[in-house]
């Protein structure tokens, strides 16, 4: 605890505090400064609330990572957990794609072809079909550059080796 707490306290975690022993509360308080409640593990239902509000707390926290914009994209497309919003769906999506996230460039793909929830556009259909193609090149040049360097490599060895033998 006198390395956890503090490291979770400073990069902004959100901290429930349960106690499994029976545990004088105003030390520990006092002992772990911005400690809020401290709940007993036959609190159970005020448990769960707290979780499920700190859940909440993070799922809607702004965050600009590209799985994340897709999965709540995907939330605002299908109203899941919130109230169904197609257009802040996409625009949450087209977000994710502009990182080159590979899921969300393969739904906007699909929306746009298929007219889920939009009208059917060919043109951005293929735009970002064609974004998709080369994210799919790059991956697959950065393999073979991979592959490239590791045979590189071994052949370097082996040749350092068959002089420092000679």
């Amino acid at each position: 605890m006198n390395e956890e707490y503090p490291i979770a306290l400073s990069s902004g975690k959100n901290i429930l505090a349960i106690e499994a022993k029976a545990t004088d509360k105003n030390t520990l308080k006092g002992n772990y400064n911005g400690l809020e409640d401290v709940l007993s593990t036959d609190e159970a239902g005020i448990i769960s609330d707290k979780l499920i509000e700190l859940l909440k707390k993070e799922a809607y926290k702004e965050n600009d990572d590209p799985e994340h914009l897709y999965y709540i994209a995907l939330a605002y497309l299908y109203g899941i957990d919130v109230e169904k919003n197609v257009s802040r769906g996409i625009s949450i999506l087209k977000k994710s794609a502009s990182s080159d996230y590979e899921p969300s460039v393969k739904k906007l793909v699909h929306i746009f072809l298929t007219g889920e929830g939009v009208r059917v556009s060919y043109d951005t259909a293929l735009l970002y079909q064609k974004q998709l193609v080369n994210i799919y090149i790059d991956n697959k040049l950065k393999k073979e550059l991979y592959w490239m360097q590791k045979m590189i490599w071994q052949l370097c060895t082996e040749v350092t080796e068959t002089i420092h033998m000679h």
